[in-house]
């Protein structure tokens, strides 16, 4: 969501309360990954302890540059002069109530109405907030967020229900939106991931299937040449194989007439010959070799 703000929110809160404002700090900027379609939020937040001490100019600064202001309510807060400061500065800017959100962290917060002028407004009182803030009037009915009830806030788990919704509240503040709207977001998101993963799968099962048919279809052609080759070289072998008996039957007939006839029966060896070299490798040819050098010897 573009803005003209370096900062989505600035977090005010006492340092005290430090180790539960920078768990949320940290949770707030990365609810991006949690909750997977909202750009990376950018929180201020003061680093002022001993080794880097932040100025009031630097802390006016952050407040100017921020949307919103995050008000993370207890007594420690309640009794800080820092937090006092902040929140008077950013009422005395003019920066506007309604994008003051207020966490609770302990104790609880009751709403008194006062009629001013004939308008209805609302003041907060609490033990937990600033007095700043409790002499605040508020034209809008304020809504916080109440965390006082979960325990060790500081070591939750950010996709615990209870505290994951909470956060979510205030993640869609932050992005002027509603926890609805952002579930509805999410919830859509998460399906058309879904649907992308299946609609993945189902391609690349398809192309899987298609290639693997392919495969098959190739080696049952294999297979089919081979059978085809395979059934050309018997039946070629079967017209050798009775040529052969041919050439020995005609050399013996030839052998008798004599004279012309033995150059004739010598011509049918040598075809027998022939095929039976060829066929060297298969016995019903050379069960045949006795025969033929019988006739050879008898022609000479």
């Amino acid at each position: 969501m573009a803005t003209k703000y370096k900062y989505n929110a600035f977090l005010s809160y006492s340092w005290d309360d430090r180790e539960i404002a920078e768990k949320l700090h940290d949770d707030i900027e990365n609810s991006a990954k949690l909750l997977k379609i909202i750009p990376r939020l950018k929180i201020f937040k003061d680093q002022n302890d001993a080794n880097n001490k932040m100025g009031l100019d630097e802390i006016y600064k952050g407040l100017d540059e921020s949307e919103h202001l995050i008000i993370l309510a207890s007594p420690n807060s309640a009794n800080s002069k820092n937090c006092g400061d902040e929140i008077k500065y950013w009422i005395e800017q003019k920066r506007g109530l309604k994008n003051i959100k207020i966490i609770l962290l302990k104790g609880k917060i009751t709403i008194q109405e006062k009629i001013i002028e004939v308008e209805k407004q609302y003041i907060l009182v609490s033990t937990s907030l600033h007095p700043v803030i409790q002499a605040t009037l508020f034209k809008h009915r304020p809504i916080w967020t109440n965390l006082s009830t979960i325990e060790n806030l500081a070591k939750q788990d950010r996709n615990f229900g209870f505290y994951r919704a909470n956060l979510l509240e205030i993640v869609a503040y932050i992005l002027n939106t509603t926890s609805r709207n952002i579930e509805g977001k999410e919830s859509r998101a998460r399906w058309t991931v879904y649907f992308l993963a299946i609609t993945f799968v189902i391609v690349v099962g398809f192309f899987g299937w298609f290639a693997y048919d392919n495969a098959n279809e190739a080696e049952r052609q294999k297979k089919k040449a081979e059978m085809e080759r395979d059934t050309a070289q018997n039946n070629l072998r079967r017209f050798e194989f009775e040529r052969l008996k041919e050439s020995i039957r005609n050399a013996q007939i030839f052998k008798d007439a004599g004279g012309y006839g033995q150059n004739l029966a010598l011509e049918e060896l040598q075809t027998a010959d022939t095929l039976l070299w060829k066929n060297k490798k298969h016995k019903a040819f050379t069960e045949k070799k006795t025969e033929i050098n019988e006739l050879k010897r008898t022609l000479k």
